[in-house]
């Protein structure tokens, strides 16, 4: 099994599929420190809206409400506000966290726009007994298997950790299931079950 390969060929549209991974990516990993101002403001607008919510709510209860509404919204008015103040908090952070994941997103792609780089890339994705490589007009990036340290799935991407960069592979480069499952079943052969996240491969193997 060790000495098995798996290889993709995929015509990767820069700007959409930096998108796509970055916003799968965040989802998973996460990126809690540099967000951490813009998701903290997010926050702080969601909870000075949620006392106006709370009052329109209230004054439609008045007007519209059985009169069991109108009681329960007279008698526990600081409940009502914290009622709506905890979604709002919590609304407003993920927006911010969101709204800096875009923006991030997109001033790297205008970099890479300003640099020259193409808005196609035709990409080779290889695992070997080496590791995981990729080769394109760009370059070949080497992600040796002692390297990686976590995998992440999400629903279109898998992606691979190392200390200097993460390894991103589109899942429409698995053609068939036995290609998925032949990608998968490489990564649980040559990787540490210490990697964090490999406890999830056992599971894709089975769904696959």
């Amino acid at each position: 099994m060790s000495n098995e390969t798996w290889s993709a060929v995929v015509e990767i549209a820069l700007g959409e599929e930096i998108r796509s991974a970055g916003a799968a990516f965040e989802r998973i990993a996460g990126n809690w420190r540099r967000s951490l101002a813009p998701a903290t403001f997010g926050m702080a607008v969601g909870l000075m809206v949620a006392p106006i919510v709370a009052l329109t709510a209230t004054l439609l209860a008045h007007y519209f409400a059985p009169q069991v509404v109108k009681s329960y919204f007279a008698a526990h008015r600081n409940d009502v506000e914290l009622i709506f103040a905890i979604p709002a908090g919590i609304l407003g952070w993920k927006a911010g966290e969101v709204r800096y994941a875009r923006r991030a997103v997109d001033r790297f792609i205008s970099g890479l726009s300003a640099r020259g780089a193409p808005e196609k890339i035709r990409t080779t994705f290889e695992a070997g007994p080496s590791g995981i490589v990729t080769h394109s007009d760009c370059g070949s990036v080497l992600a040796r298997w002692p390297s990686i340290l976590e995998v992440w799935v999400s629903g279109t991407h898998v992606f691979l950790q190392t200390e200097g960069l993460t390894l991103t592979v589109p899942k429409r480069a698995f053609v068939t299931a036995d290609d998925e499952r032949l990608f998968f079943e490489l990564l649980s052969v040559h990787l540490s079950h210490n990697t964090l996240k490999i406890s999830e491969i056992p599971s894709l193997l089975a769904a696959n």
